[in-house]
């Protein structure tokens, strides 16, 4: 995680060409609505022992992103959410959920190496994450709050001034035409810039958290 460029420093895109030539290569392997592809990028360096891990909380929807001791981390209880690719050959996870993932058991190696193979040919190893997608999330919007990690909302359930990044893309093949569509912003908040400085101190559980993003204005 801390070889990957912080979010402040992301100068790469995803062209729209690239977008779309991944989107005809889920749907030929029908994997479209099981994954989608993410912008690679960090919020903050994770000391040793620890692991960037998301908690899914409600009212408002959302997840919370942080860097979690290995020792609180139940391995049966979580699964890879964004995966790298490495050594041209290899998806490695860098960012992980709370919880039972999707059922992935028919997505077969020739889906894997063709999308190794056309990340590794055009240079988009570090800008291409490989993502699991949650089928019950709509359009999400992330903050970054420091210390205190990242928050990922529902754009329709949270206050923030306009996107200025689309990490996150999903792809669809309707009536025979592929699309990718960007589903996952960075936005600043309505009261100053995308990032801000938290003590993580200041948010041991939710409750803190929730409190800290109505300080904000970013939920009501």
């Amino acid at each position: 995680y801390n070889t990957l460029t912080d979010s402040e420093e992301v100068i790469s895109e995803i062209s729209a060409m690239h977008l779309q030539n991944l989107a005809e290569i889920f749907v030929k392997y029908n994997v479209q609505h099981q994954l989608g592809v993410h912008l690679i990028h960090s919020h903050a360096k994770v000391a040793a022992g620890k692991v960037m891990l998301s908690h899914r909380f409600t009212d408002p929807s959302g997840y919370w992103n942080r860097a979690t001791p290995l020792y609180e981390v139940n391995l049966a209880e979580v699964h890879g959410h964004v995966f790298k690719l490495v050594d041209e050959n290899r998806f490695v996870a860098y960012e992980y959920v709370v919880g039972r993932g999707n059922d992935l058991s028919n997505i077969g190696a020739g889906f894997l190496i063709e999308l190794a193979g056309y990340i590794e040919s055009n240079g988009l190893g570090e800008t291409v994450g490989l993502q699991v997608r949650d089928q019950d999330a709509g359009n999400m919007v992330e903050f970054d709050f420091g210390d205190c990690g990242t928050v990922m909302l529902n754009a329709q359930e949270s206050c923030h001034d306009t996107p200025f990044r689309t990490t996150g893309w999903i792809f669809s093949c309707d009536e025979g035409i592929i699309s990718f569509k960007g589903v996952e912003t960075h936005a600043p908040t309505t009261k100053g810039p995308h990032k801000v400085f938290i003590d993580g101190k200041l948010a041991p559980d939710v409750a803190a958290l929730k409190a800290i993003l109505r300080r904000y204005n970013v939920i009501g």
